[in-house]
């Protein structure tokens, strides 16, 4: 027996059976928590990327819809626009929605109020709070731009 450096106590090579049960515990408790830190890091990056595709859907048909002559914006004319994009694979289980609305004449010109929303479902088809682009776009007199 090996006898230590101070009052003849015997020393001890290596881990014992306890200390090695308490590293493998606290090894796989770490493990654990960073395995659930990447799943939840990895489901908020999809939901980003979901948002993000809605972003983009939602702003290319408020240009689409803006682009179009001022006495064209109507709900139901843009109908069909909406079903064509509703349909498509980069938002499929997302739902889109354009209102206009007609306001009170500003200076003698028209006015009209274009809502466009999108509404998706998270991982628990739960809808995510909805995105709503909002432009005024006004009726032009004569030959202004």
């Amino acid at each position: 027996m090996m006898v230590g450096p101070v009052g003849g106590t015997p020393r001890r090579r290596g881990f014992g059976l306890v200390e090695m049960a308490g590293a493998g515990a606290l090894f796989a408790t770490i493990v654990l928590i960073t395995l659930q830190v990447v799943g939840w890091v990895a489901s908020e990056r999809a939901a980003v990327g979901r948002r993000e595709a809605a972003t983009r859907a939602a702003g290319n048909l408020m240009e689409r819809i803006l682009a179009r002559p001022w006495a064209d914006l109507s709900t139901e004319s843009l109908a069909p626009l909406v079903r064509s994009l509703a349909g498509s694979q980069s938002i499929a289980p997302a739902r889109l929605r354009v209102e206009v609305l007609a306001g009170p004449p500003l200076d003698g010109r028209g006015q009209k109020r274009v809502v466009v929303e999108v509404v998706w479902p998270d991982r628990s088809r739960i809808n995510e709070s909805p995105l709503r682009l909002v432009a005024w776009t006004f009726e032009r007199k004569g030959n202004q731009p």
